[in-house]
């Protein structure tokens, strides 16, 4: 078995889960799982705060994988008189 961590983060708001799994592969898909189980209320809590992380860390403290949810506000730029759905400007850019 190897240990992992998941680490969870949003905002202030920050948790980790040690677990031990048998490999990589089964990493991904228990955090895969994870996402799939939390997204209603990850969706809910992302007005507070733009960017939900799922951190797969291995025992050096490596991120070996890593499921993000982020959100972003869009306006309409208007081309020659024309508001173009095709040409959005970022009206919030989120941070990297």
């Amino acid at each position: 078995m190897v240990h992992y961590v998941f680490r969870i983060r949003q905002g202030s708001y920050s948790s980790d889960l040690p677990i031990d799994l048998p490999d990589d592969g089964e990493a991904w898909n228990e955090a895969a799982m994870a996402c799939c189980d939390q997204i209603r209320d990850i969706m809910a809590r992302l007005g507070d705060s733009r960017e939900w992380r799922l951190e797969v860390v291995d025992k050096s403290g490596t991120i070996r994988h890593l499921f993000r949810l982020t959100t972003g506000t869009f306006e309409v730029v208007s081309v020659g008189g024309l508001d173009q759905d095709a040409h959005h400007k970022p009206n919030d850019a989120a941070p990297y």
